[in-house]
């Protein structure tokens, strides 16, 4: 009887971690959206935004705006993908004004004004 139990818990293991194995999210799926290249202006205008911000110093001058700018980035093309529209427009906009305060901090530490 001990075979039989050995055999049944290998198997609903194996079958757990077969679950586990998925492929590509689709389109409406959300998922790893932020691997692939951003088409829509609206992101690619944002990711340009953070590439210049990392490029004039930002991890130096605004390290913690930096990397919360970053995940709500994310955040907001997973939404878009998913198809929820109103959340990426709330995380962009929380993306902007992050942005904004991380660029005027660089630029004020870049300048001198925080030494």
């Amino acid at each position: 009887m001990s075979g039989r139990r050995t055999g049944a818990v290998l198997a609903l293991l194996a079958a757990g971690l077969a679950s586990g194995c998925i492929g590509w999210p689709e389109a409406t799926g959300g998922g790893l959206a932020e691997r692939r290249p951003a088409t829509d202006p609206v992101f690619t205008a944002r990711e340009a935004r953070l590439v210049a911000l990392e490029r004039e110093g930002g991890r130096r001058f605004a390290a913690v705006e930096l990397a919360e700018a970053s995940r709500l980035y994310v955040l907001a093309r997973r939404s878009s993908e998913a198809g929820q529209n109103r959340r990426a427009h709330d995380e962009l906009t929380a993306f902007d004004a992050l942005m904004d305060l991380a660029e005027t901090r660089a630029a004020a530490m870049r300048d001198g004004a925080g030494s």
